[in-house]
């Protein structure tokens, strides 16, 4: 949270902002042994979503905007 502040200070766009958040919480994933699927299985650490930022759907991209809006207060 500490950084993703930060960033804002700095006049980051959220949009790059929430890509940043999307590839830590790939990483945090990958370090966890989940591994991409097309679909999400839980019990197998399978995640549709370990994918480039980019290749999201809008959809999902603005989750990640609204995740970064919600930590921030903005």
């Amino acid at each position: 949270m500490y950084m993703i502040e930060r960033l804002f200070k700095q006049n980051v766009s959220i949009d790059t902002i929430a890509e940043l958040e999307h590839i830590r919480w790939c990483r945090y994933h990958y370090i966890n042994n989940w591994k991409y699927g097309s679909v999400r299985n839980d019990s197998e650490r399978i995640h549709n979503s370990l994918i480039p930022f980019a290749e999201l759907s809008e959809e999902e991209k603005q989750k990640d905007v609204e995740a970064v809006k919600s930590k921030t207060g903005k």
